[in-house]
């Protein structure tokens, strides 16, 4: 009976102790099981679309050539768009046709194109105290990375190395819209 007991105490102890250390498990479970139920009525309003959010999807509204150049508008986020490409290889063609898209959408913004000539002087120049990181690191992919911080903190602008695999909507009307939110 005192042996029943004990083991009784033991296995309790145990499981308590794991349901401890899974209770972030547990939630997320909790979670996932709770989604089909409740995801009709929540979805709502994380879906983007024309009605809810005066955005077009589609991007047929857009003008190739949308520009608030002449307006005399001062956008919160310069207009100057940094496409970087490091290493010895020479670019894609896909990465310079969709570079090419997207200065024919913002012929009156500032284009830079980041190389390893410019770029090894500028986080030289700008962040000696990061410079030796940077020319560490081992793969390309890391200080094209770590480049694009360095300078959207030094000029601002947009980086659209994520997006360029297509051409992207003029980022103007994206930049006006933000403005009126604010």
């Amino acid at each position: 009976m005192i042996c029943t007991r004990a083991r009784l105490i033991v296995v309790g102890t145990l499981a308590l102790i794991l349901l401890w250390l899974s209770s972030s498990s547990l939630l997320r479970l909790y979670y996932l099981l709770r989604l089909p139920f409740v995801w009709k009525a929540s979805s709502a309003d994380a879906i983007i679309s024309q009605q809810r959010d005066d955005f077009d999807v589609t991007f047929a509204g857009f003008d190739a050539n949308y520009s608030t150049y002449a307006t005399g508008i001062r956008p919160y986020i310069p207009r100057r768009i940094h496409h970087i490409h490091l290493g010895s290889s020479s670019p894609p063609t896909n990465w310079l046709d969709a570079r090419a898209e997207c200065l024919k959408h913002h012929e009156f913004w500032e284009a830079h194109l980041w190389t390893d000539d410019n770029a090894d002087s500028f986080v030289r120049d700008n962040y000696p105290h990061l410079y030796d990181m940077w020319s560490s690191y081992p793969f390309n992919v890391q200080r094209v990375d770590a480049l694009r911080y360095m300078i959207l903190q030094k000029y601002g602008g947009i980086p659209p190395e994520p997006l360029a695999r297509s051409a992207i909507q003029p980022l103007t009307m994206a930049l006006h819209r933000c403005r009126s939110r604010l």
